[in-house]
């Protein structure tokens, strides 16, 4: 039996600037059944997130993103519409599993700093 390995995206590279929607590039996902974000920074940086689309013109704040935060009790999966990266490394994942979008949009929120942010797509 073959199994399809994962994609990878370097979604932005040394990125110095806020990223609004807007701003953001569409990516499409369509098929995809499990999506991890990945970001590692250097500098003070808010929040990343996730915007999906399902015509690839209106997108909504992706609020279901699995934190890899460590829970403090038997609350099971934490989830949040961004992860925060302060000079660090941190990940976050999308299980599809019961939603479906064509497109999505990495958002970013800046206050100094550098960053570098990939998506993992597992189909």
């Amino acid at each position: 039996m073959s199994r399809e390995l994962p994609s990878v995206l370097k979604v932005y590279n040394g990125i110095v600037a806020n990223v609004a929607q807007a701003a953001a590039v569409a990516i499409p996902c369509k098929d995809v059944k499990k999506i991890t974000l990945v970001v590692t920074t250097t500098g003070n940086w808010t929040a990343f997130g996730i915007d999906v689309s399902a015509d690839g013109t209106n997108y909504v704040t992706f609020n279901k993103l699995i934190s890899n935060a460590t829970n403090t009790n038997a609350q099971g999966l934490t989830r949040v519409a961004s992860i925060a990266a302060d000079n660090t490394s941190a990940t976050a994942t999308m299980d599809l599993k019961y939603d479906a979008f064509e497109y999505l949009k990495v958002t970013a929120t800046r206050v100094g700093g550098a960053a570098t942010v990939y998506l993992i797509f597992q189909y």
